[in-house]
């Protein structure tokens, strides 16, 4: 091939090391005669004296045209100036930082590409639908960078971790599934896994030309943070401790204790929330089953009482109450095969069961032809010291402090009182799920 003598190089290039968008620059120049400086010389198939973004430079081929331009020579219309910059690009990003949180961890990327279809350095097959690309017929107005990502912004390796174990209970936090319980870190390790969590997810997204051959690419991805247990139950976006309160009754009467706040110098049992999270488009079913579902906003458990009594001497008897922010204490020891029992006025008679076990409820049905015998009061369930002749209603909650439990079971596991998941972020469905799942002890 003749070589071409309407331009020349001046010298040799001048070469810069260090630039934050690459390794190395190399900028060329060249003479050239001043009749090629024209419309048609530009850009022709040819021999165009601007060459196409991303042409490889003849010495050092692992640099990349980035940048081009003519200026004329002063006082001389016979001649021009070329210049052309080539850069060694990076093939990851050249700008990293990030920012963590309670429940989330974002790291910010910025990277050099190449306006070209490139397949390492540019966008590959994605040029198509970049909106600056003059000869496209696949850009639609609707996209966002996140539609025409290049092959190098891609997200951080998945983060592996583990559930939180050490709960700072004495008894061991349980979960019911299918009538058999288990410890939660259990089920949660066995049966849901770890492989939900740890994933990133795009974020914030901009494109903005650096040169007339290259983007900056400034991205985030955002991941979910440790699991954690936390002191309290979560209010909104806070830890701060809530009391709950928690509501027992027996044959001597109704219970109230109230756990998370202290007295004196010592704290009663409180209430902890196990945190974790799940990266995915929905909750999958082995979570759903300890969960129940999914309630952005915040709610508290409550028992409901509302039963009357009346004993051998006429006495009626009644409690009816809304227990806000409550649970009831499913584990006491007038609980006996899963039902509610009074002792026998008769001592030396077996109890007697005065409430049948209903789902989250008790429901008091018992009478004289269906659960005790009448007369004197021998043999008849004794409350508060009385001999019951009759008693109706139901006790109802939403939680239970102990699932499980009965007369006899020295088992150390307690349930959950109260379950929450919050979608954190979200990118096209795929969302970072946030289980909270609280206990007391």
């Amino acid at each position: 091939m003749a070589k071409d003598l309407t331009i020349r190089e001046l010298n040799r290039p001048q070469i810069s090391q260090d630039n934050q968008l690459g390794f190395q620059k190399i900028v060329r120049k060249y003479v050239v005669e001043g009749d090629r400086v024209n419309q048609a010389e530009l850009n022709s198939q040819a021999d165009p004296l601007f060459l196409p973004v991303g042409t490889t430079d003849t010495e050092y081929t692992d640099h990349y045209l980035v940048n081009q331009q003519i200026a004329p020579a002063t006082g001389d219309m016979d001649r021009a100036y070329l210049t052309r910059e080539f850069i060694q690009l990076r093939i990851n990003f050249f700008s990293e930082s990030t920012n963590e949180s309670n429940d989330l961890i974002r790291v910010n990327r910025k990277y050099a590409v190449l306006r070209s279809d490139n397949a390492v350095h540019g966008y590959g097959s994605n040029w198509e639908k970049h909106p600056n690309n003059t000869n496209s017929a696949s850009y639609i107005s609707s996209y966002t960078p996140w539609d025409y990502p290049p092959a190098k912004v891609s997200a951080p390796g998945r983060v592996i971790y583990n559930y939180a174990n050490s709960s700072g209970f004495t008894d061991t936090p349980q979960v019911l599934i299918n009538g058999a319980v288990q410890s939660l870190n259990d089920y949660l390790v066995t049966d849901v896994g770890t492989s939900g969590m740890g994933s990133w997810l795009p974020g914030r997204a901009s494109v903005s030309q650096y040169m007339p051959g290259l983007d900056i690419w400034d991205v985030e991805w955002i991941t979910h943070a440790t699991p954690y247990w936390t002191l309290g139950t979560a209010k909104g976006g806070g830890s701060k401790s809530i009391p709950i309160t928690v509501v027992d009754f027996d044959e001597h009467g109704m219970k109230l204790e109230q756990y998370g706040r202290s007295s004196q110098t010592q704290y009663l049992t409180v209430a902890r929330t196990n945190v974790f999270f799940y990266v995915g488009d929905d909750i999958p079913t082995s979570l759903g089953n300890i969960t129940g579902g999914v309630d952005s906003s915040f709610s508290t458990s409550q028992v409901h009482v509302d039963f009357t009594m009346l004993t051998n001497e006429g006495r009626a008897i009644s409690y009816k109450k809304d227990f806000k922010n409550a649970v009831y204490k499913w584990y006491s020891s007038n609980i006996q095969n899963g039902n509610m029992v009074f002792p026998n006025y008769d001592p030396n008679l077996d109890p007697h069961e005065v409430g049948t076990r209903r789902d989250n409820e008790i429901i008091f049905d018992k009478t004289p032809s269906n659960g005790w015998s009448t007369g004197t009061g021998s043999g008849a369930p004794k409350f508060q010291g009385q001999p019951i002749l009759r008693i109706g209603g139901r006790i109802s909650w939403t939680k239970s402090s102990v699932v499980g439990r009965t007369l006899g079971d020295s088992s150390q596991y307690f349930g959950s009182v109260g379950t929450k998941i919050t979608p954190l972020f979200s990118h096209r469905g795929t969302k970072i799920w946030k289980i909270e799942i609280t206990y007391i002890g």
